[in-house]
Formats: structure tokens, C-alpha cells, sequence
């Protein structure tokens, strides 16, 4: 259970953060905008955050962001932590680049390395889709063969650039927007909702800020999108300035509720 409970946690962080060509018919609901004109995320940019469970916290995570060439540059480490890490030792990394006009990913790379293995996952995005290779490495016995998948969809993201994509619009209350967003192994088709503005204790000072809820998650497979069944509902809180950065993150999962916090 504890492993579970950790597991959910780590995917929540990174997530803030053969051939197999999938019918375009999937990503009809996507949203396809052109990016908004609220002003470019300030960089450098910096922040911590703590991911855990019920008020414990179970792993922390730091997040950077760059901008060069008229790229973004992402890169986020998380790692668990106290009785946590004794349970379920893992360090994980993910490393993005965004078009900065475009808003459009480039690349995403994500290592975990756990007690047993190291899974490495490489994603390339093109205007016609995206190329997934997957490496598993064992700590103790021979290695298992790449596995290459392709998904067709010119409308997928990454983590990173569908929050750059959704932090350009100036939504009103109520809006809706669906976003195709590589996790990085599979897409998943994910709903959000503006709600408005609330005030949160943050990091020991009162924030504003944006409340966006997660209404749908669906996981893409045999080139269909099927709704999670586990999944129950999720809010995520994003500064109401200039910065627009995300400050709390929570999900109701089968295991209870799980978060993401600002520190």
C-alpha cells in the first residue's frame, strides 16, 4: 500500500513534473488554439515543491526553467524522501524543450531510478505526432530490448508545454479546454475547467490564485481513449500574476488524496 501511495505521489510531481500508429479519430475533442497573448512565463524560474499524501509529505521536487535559441528548457528532479525513500528508494528526472513561439514540444526525457531497475523513456515530437522509446534496465540481470512506439496525433504535448499552452489563454470562468498530453509513455486525453479565483495559504503567505479542475482523464490505447476508472477528481491552483506558476496540485485517487504543494 505504502508503494502505492508513493508511486502516486512521484507520477502527481512529474507530472507538475513496436510501431504503433493510433487512427486520428481519438484526439477529436483536443482543443487546437493558436497560443494566447497573456505575457511569456518569466526565466529564470525556480521553485520547490513537496509531494505527499493526508499532510505527509512523501518526496520533494525542484523545477527550472530556462529560455534560450527561443526554446524553453524544463527540468524538474524529484526524489523521495523519509520513511518514504526507506519503502520505495526512487530519484527521478525529466528534461523538456518547448518552442517558444509555437508552444509546441520538442523533446521529453524521464529516468527513474528505482531499488531494482532504471526505466528511461525518450519522447521526439514532429507536426505529424510523437516517437516513444522506452528502456528498461534491470540492476541485476541482462537488459530487455528498446520498445518503440509511434503515436499519430500533430495535436500531442508534454507536461511542460501543455501548461505553457494553457497558461497563454486568458480563460474566463467556466471555460473548458481538452489537451493530448504524452505522460510520457502514452497519451491521455485530460479535461480542465477554469472555476475561478481563491485564496490559498502557501509557503506561509496568501496566495491568489487560479483554480482549474480536472474533470476527465482518459488513457489512449488500441487507438482509443478510455476513461480511468481509478480516477476520481483533481484541482490544480495557478499564481493569479504575472508569473501564472502552478502552486498546489491535489488528486483524489484510489488511494486516498494526493498533492503537490509550492514550498
Amino acid at each position: 500500500m505504502w508503494s502505492a501511495k508513493v508511486r502516486a505521489c512521484v507520477v502527481l510531481a512529474c507530472c507538475l513534473t513496436g510501431v504503433a500508429a493510433l487512427p486520428a479519430s481519438w484526439d477529436a475533442p483536443v482543443s487546437r488554439e493558436k497560443p494566447g497573448d497573456f505575457p511569456a512565463l518569466p526565466t529564470p524560474l525556480r521553485a520547490t515543491y513537496r509531494i505527499g499524501w493526508s499532510g505527509l509529505t512523501a518526496a520533494r521536487a525542484t523545477v527550472a526553467v530556462t529560455k534560450r535559441g527561443g526554446q524553453y528548457d524544463f527540468a524538474a528532479d524529484t526524489t523521495t524522501v523519509g520513511a518514504a525513500r526507506v519503502l520505495f528508494p526512487l530519484d527521478a528526472t525529466i528534461r523538456s524543450t518547448t518552442d517558444a513561439s509555437t508552444l509546441r514540444p520538442v523533446r521529453v526525457e524521464q529516468s527513474e531510478r528505482r531499488r531494482d531497475r532504471v526505466i528511461e523513456e525518450r519522447v521526439r515530437f514532429n507536426g505529424e505526432g510523437a516517437e516513444r522509446i522506452k528502456e528498461v534496465r534491470p540492476h541485476k540481470g541482462p537488459a530487455k530490448d528498446p520498445e518503440v512506439k509511434t503515436f499519430q496525433s500533430d495535436a500531442l504535448h508534454d507536461f511542460f508545454s501543455c501548461f505553457l499552452a494553457l497558461r497563454s489563454q486568458r480563460l474566463a470562468a467556466g471555460q473548458t479546454r481538452t489537451l493530448a498530453v504524452m505522460s510520457p509513455s502514452v497519451p491521455y486525453l485530460i479535461t480542465l475547467t477554469h472555476r475561478g479565483t481563491e485564496r490559498l495559504r502557501i509557503g506561509g503567505k496568501d496566495v491568489e490564485a487560479l483554480r482549474f479542475s480536472v474533470d476527465a482523464l482518459s488513457k489512449v490505447s488500441d487507438g482509443e481513449a478510455k476513461p480511468q476508472k481509478k480516477f476520481r477528481k483533481a484541482t490544480v491552483w495557478v499564481s493569479n500574476d504575472d508569473r501564472r506558476e502552478i502552486v498546489r496540485a491535489e488528486s483524489q485517487v484510489f488511494i486516498g488524496s494526493v498533492f503537490l504543494e509550492k514550498e
